[in-house]
C-alpha cells in the first residue's frame, strides 16, 4: 500500500508506540493518544491491548495491593479532554473493561483495600460524560 500519509504518521507513531512500549510508560492523557486508541477501536486486538493497558496504569501496581499500601495507588484519573477526545465506542470499552477489573480484585477490595481514586474518578467522568 506504500507509505502512510504525512498527515497520518504522528497518529501512526503514538499507535505504535502505546502499543510497544510498557504500560507504565503511557501518557494516555495527550490528543495524539485519543487519536491512536479511537483509531485502534477498529482493531480488536490492539484496542483489547490499549483498553486494558489504561485501565492497569489507573488501577496502579499490584504490589501495593498485595503490601496493603493504599498510599501507592494513582490518585490522578484520566483528564476530561482525554475522555471528551473519545468516541462513545471507546468510552463504553473502557467502562466494560473497569468493571471487569473491579469484579476480578473483588476479595482484595473485601479485604479493606479499595480500588485507586484515578480508577474510580475516571470511571465517574466516564459515567457523567455518557449523560
Amino acid at each position: 500500500l506504500g507509505a502512510p500519509p504525512a498527515s497520518l504518521r504522528l497518529q501512526l507513531a503514538t499507535l505504535e508506540s502505546l502499543v510497544s512500549a510498557p504500560p507504565a510508560t503511557h501518557s494516555f492523557d495527550s490528543y495524539n493518544a485519543a487519536v491512536a486508541i479511537n483509531a485502534a477501536s477498529l482493531q480488536v486486538d490492539i484496542h483489547i491491548k490499549l483498553t486494558a493497558q489504561l485501565c492497569e496504569q489507573l488501577q496502579g501496581p499490584l504490589s501495593a495491593y498485595s503490601s496493603n499500601s493504599p498510599s501507592k495507588l494513582p490518585t490522578k484519573p484520566c483528564s476530561l479532554a482525554f475522555l471528551n477526545s473519545l468516541t462513545v465506542h471507546v468510552k463504553l470499552s473502557i467502562l466494560i473493561h473497569i468493571t471487569k477489573l473491579i469484579q476480578s480484585h473483588s476479595s482484595t477490595y473485601q479485604r479493606g483495600l479499595p480500588p485507586s481514586p484515578a480508577l474510580l474518578e475516571t470511571y465517574c467522568r466516564l459515567l457523567n460524560s455518557l449523560e
